[in-house]
């Protein structure tokens, strides 16, 4: 790869105390390549901000922009191994090789997976369940006939339970 061919520039550039980094994007010309590796980045970005450890630098989420010639990403500089351990994101630590992946069988995975599913859904179900009739709540038919007999009307008789609301009550027997 030729160095002159391939530019870097960085944009919104933060200094982040809380964390011990300092956090930018970071924009690559880069005409006639494909794309630039992120160690060679690595290394530019450290010759920049004279960082004495290139793997302090951390370089994620790089896009190629249509028509190629040029690509933008996050990066962040950690002011000391220690720290970049400390906070960044699990798997950015395992992607630069400075953090270990947890080693479970596919197998344990997919159960796993399927196991969660099922919960999700029981607890979908009873959400719904609880939506439909809450404990104390009444169903419209049932909130119907309690008003009508709070305004003074006898209790429905079991024959006339199955009618709807809106039709009137049968004539009494004679």
């Amino acid at each position: 790869m030729e160095s002159g061919a391939v530019t870097v520039r960085t944009k919104k550039f933060v200094t982040n105390r809380l964390l011990q980094r300092k956090q930018f994007v970071c924009e690559v010309i880069h005409p006639g390549l494909a794309g630039v590796s992120k160690n060679d980045l690595k290394e530019k970005l450290a010759k920049m901000y004279k960082v004495a450890d290139p793997s302090c630098v951390l370089l994620y989420g790089f896009k190629v922009a249509f028509g190629g010639g040029r690509s933008s990403g996050f990066g962040l500089i950690y002011d000391s191994l220690t720290a970049a351990k400390k906070y960044s994101p699990k798997y950015l630590l395992t992607r630069f090789g400075m953090g270990k992946a947890k080693a479970t069988a596919r197998k344990q995975r997919k159960e796993r997976k399927n196991r969660m599913k099922k919960v999700r859904a029981r607890h979908i179900l009873v959400s719904t369940a609880n939506r439909r009739a809450a404990p104390g709540s009444l169903t419209p038919r049932r909130r119907f006939l309690r008003r009508r007999c709070r305004l003074g009307a006898p209790p429905p008789r079991p024959s006339q339970r199955r009618l709807p609301p809106n039709l009137p009550p049968p004539p009494p027997p004679a």
